[in-house]
């Protein structure tokens, strides 16, 4: 049985920059990029980053899903919203990460999340971890 080719993605593309401009009451506020985006998609609070981050890694088919995504009803998770054009956004970023997801075992995410600002990385096994990862820079800021 022959194997077939792999789907090629850019080292670039495998890139989510994030920027976050306000923390207020643990709600996230900032915007997002990536090499297949054609300009920053805003973001109004944790799902929608979530999601948003989703459409972007299914829309590169990278990485790989090992199990597909279920829900209530059979329309697509994250096909409810619209992205958001944030390019022109005059905002303060409070902080900024760089988002690579190297794996989607278990429904979840696995990778490594850079604070830009701080230069310091560091890997999350989930998408929990993930989001008490950027909760523990974000309450600081």
């Amino acid at each position: 049985m022959a194997l077939s080719p792999s789907h090629y993605v850019p080292y670039e593309a495998k890139t989510v920059y994030i920027k976050v401009y306000s923390y207020t009451d643990k709600n996230i506020v900032g915007a997002l990029s990536n090499t297949s985006l054609d300009n920053e998609i805003g973001f109004s609070n944790l799902t929608e980053l979530i999601l948003i981050i989703e459409r972007i890694l299914g829309d590169l088919n990278y990485p790989q899903a090992t199990v597909n995504m279920r829900s209530f009803n059979h329309d697509r998770l994250d096909d409810s919203f619209q992205f958001r054009d944030d390019s022109n956004s005059t905002s303060r970023t409070i902080a900024r990460f760089s988002l690579k997801v190297m794996y989607k075992q278990y429904s979840s995410w696995q990778g490594t999340l850079v604070y830009i600002d701080e230069n310091q990385e560091i890997n999350f096994r989930s998408v929990l971890e993930l989001i008490y990862l950027l909760d523990s820079v974000l309450s600081l800021c």
